[in-house]
């Protein structure tokens, strides 16, 4: 965690970026061993709500104000179905690295449906 301090650090130094926003597994807390950190940096010019973006809840700020949140409209958290409806086609690096961290979660625990080590 210490480069997730540091990276915090940067940001908070940044006067190009307002702060650092924390969605996904570690947002909800529900993270494993496969869990990545989903971030999103908040540039100055982007946070507006004309960007487009929306932010998927739960979310948390980890740099700067918290009404970092309140740029943004939220949408409800996007589902495993979603994202394979999604018409984008993923670099085969970020498929098979999905792929990867789903079968390794099958094979940890097949009685929670491949969803992961939680136990909570």
């Amino acid at each position: 965690m210490a480069h997730l301090e540091r990276l915090i650090q940067r940001v908070e130094a940044s006067p190009a970026l307002d702060g650092m926003i924390l969605l996904g597994s570690f947002a909800r807390g529900e993270v494993d061993a496969l869990s990545d950190l989903d971030l999103v940096l908040v540039e100055c010019l982007l946070a507006t709500p004309s960007s487009g973006v929306r932010l998927a809840e739960p979310a948390a700020v980890l740099a700067g104000g918290r009404e970092l949140l309140d740029r943004y409209p939220r949408r409800p958290p996007v589902t495993r179905a979603e994202m394979a409806a999604q018409p984008v086609d993923l670099h085969p690096v970020e498929r098979a690295y999905g792929e990867l961290k789903e079968a390794v979660r099958r094979t940890l625990s097949p009685g929670l449906g491949g969803r992961g080590p939680r136990g909570r």
